[in-house]
């Protein structure tokens, strides 16, 4: 039984067959309620028209600036309302332990990851209220 604030709004408009990707959009919703500690209401969480995540939305009022560089383009990604975009539960696992290792012992991120964060960032300006800086990301 699908979570309606929290799944995937073309498996609901349309009726398809839920699988791992529709999982995946659940699980980035739930990391946004983490990172901005909101509820996933779209009354609360900035939606787009399609239900998707609204990503710029997001980010203006809800992204805090402590939040790990790669943190938040992992739950945009698996927000994607294209489900081939999404990462697999075990990319995300990969990603995860790298990131831990990364803000732990400062390892390097692995370059898949380190490409998602760089591309994310540079096709998302900040907004006026700087309430998402990520010094580690060049401007």
């Amino acid at each position: 039984m699908a979570v309606p604030y929290k799944s995937n709004p073309k498996c609901v408009s349309t009726g398809r067959s839920y699988d791992e990707r529709v999982d995946i959009f659940s699980f980035g919703i739930m990391q946004c309620e983490i990172i901005g500690r909101v509820n996933a209401d779209p009354d609360y969480l900035p939606r787009a028209m399609d239900f998707g995540l609204n990503v710029k939305g997001f980010l203006d009022h809800y992204c805090p600036s402590d939040c790990p560089a790669p943190f938040f383009p992992m739950a945009a990604l698996c927000c994607d309302l294209d489900a081939e975009k999404r990462p697999s539960f075990a990319k995300l696992e990969e990603w995860f332990e790298n990131l831990k290792m990364h803000l732990d012992i400062r390892l390097p991120l692995v370059s898949e990851l380190d490409q998602v964060q760089r591309t994310f960032w540079e096709n998302h300006s900040q907004p006026e209220n700087g309430h998402h800086s990520h010094p580690e990301q060049p401007e």
